[in-house]
């Protein structure tokens, strides 16, 4: 699949182009073969149908967006989610680790809350009716406050390191200030980026720097510092 059919469906009416299947209100509908979702002044088809893995569309180096229209597979806006979705896979790879069960239920949010943004950076029109609230901060907030309640406190900066899962999170802390850089700089083009990802993204790397200290507090595993000058 490429473009919209491969992931980014979600918000209030979108569909699987692959599969015919429509998302009306945040829950998904099989429709009858080529039928359609009015979206205003444009009709968005709905081809009913098994998905395909393949499509062969994007053979040529172009994809489709949610908004309708091909891009450029290197264009920013591809280059926004799919880097969104390789913090998702991150992401999914730290819940495979040995983290604590209300640990693995928020890294679950933050994928849907990730599937949402990547959704949104696909369709810069907004045919699909973005809903901000799928990213708001304030959860990520009260997650934050509460792992920093058991850490010690920061005076020195971290080396990332320490047990498997705080490593893990490093990693994705990384690449979730790598999608936010290039979320920003797509937000200075016309189209631009929906209100509060930026701050999503932002707030969401400091809830994965933090995760880190806290699985390595939790498993007993000592940090690692840095401090300026030769001695350290």
């Amino acid at each position: 699949m490429e473009g919209a059919s491969r992931g980014w469906v979600g918000g209030s009416g979108i569909q699987h182009r692959a599969s015919g299947i429509a998302w009306v209100g945040g829950k998904s509908e099989i429709r009858n073969p080529k039928s359609e979702i009015d979206r205003g002044s444009s009709s968005i088809l709905v081809y009913h149908g098994a998905m395909k893995v393949y499509t062969r569309t994007g053979d040529d180096g172009e994809t489709s967006l949610l908004s309708g229209g091909r891009v450029r597979k290197d264009d920013l806006r591809v280059e926004a989610y799919g880097t969104v979705d390789e913090l998702s896979s991150l992401v999914g790879l730290l819940r495979c680790e040995s983290v604590p069960e209300d640990v693995a239920q928020n890294l679950i949010e933050v994928q849907r809350s990730l599937f949402a943004v990547g959704s949104s950076l696909a369709d810069p029109e907004g045919r699909t009716g973005h809903e901000p609230e799928s990213w708001e901060v304030g959860r990520l907030e009260n997650w934050i406050d509460a792992m920093d309640s058991e850490l010690p406190e920061l005076r020195a900066f971290i080396l990332p390191g320490g047990c498997r899962g705080a490593a893990v999170a490093h990693v994705a802390r990384t690449v979730c200030r790598r999608a936010e850089r290039s979320a920003t700089t797509l937000a200075t083009t016309e189209a631009g980026v929906s209100d509060g990802v930026l701050r999503y993204l932002n707030r969401l790397s400091d809830a994965l720097f933090t995760l880190a200290r806290f699985l390595n507090v939790r498993s007993g595993n000592p940090e690692a510092e840095w401090h300026p000058g030769p001695k350290q």
